[in-house]
């Protein structure tokens, strides 16, 4: 789906260890962000509400093309593609004052994705 030139698909954010699940039913809009190469991105609320901050915290840096240094919080979950069912692993981090969930490089390795501005179409299916 794109909206206002912003592509986005479904997915959920699952804590396996401790059992949780963002959001508890159905589905987050998540913006899709070729420049992030990072895995999955959340704001710091959801980050809590999935219970990650009680675990093992790594840190990392992000170093932004205009020169912005930020410095991110994460651990492991997993994330399901809503649409299609498929469920990827990986780092989910969190940003101080990141206001939407954002999808990035390391989970998109695994699919396919087209984005089609003229006719506002994006499709995304797992690599086979």
């Amino acid at each position: 789906m794109i909206v206002n030139g912003t592509p986005f698909i479904r997915i959920v954010i699952f804590n396996p260890l401790l059992n949780t699940r963002y959001p508890e039913e159905g589905s987050v809009l998540a913006v899709v962000d070729t420049g992030y190469e990072g895995f999955v991105a959340v704001p710091k609320d959801i980050f809590e509400k999935l219970r990650f901050n009680e675990m093992l915290l790594h840190k990392s840096t992000i170093v932004f093309p205009i020169g912005i240094v930020v410095h991110t919080t994460y651990t492991y979950g997993t994330v399901l593609l809503k649409d299609f069912n498929f469920e990827v692993e990986g780092p989910i981090e969190t940003i101080d004052g990141l206001a939407e969930v954002i999808v990035g490089q390391d989970l998109l390795k695994y699919c396919k994705l087209e984005i089609d501005y003229c006719r506002r179409i994006l499709s995304i299916e797992p690599c086979q």
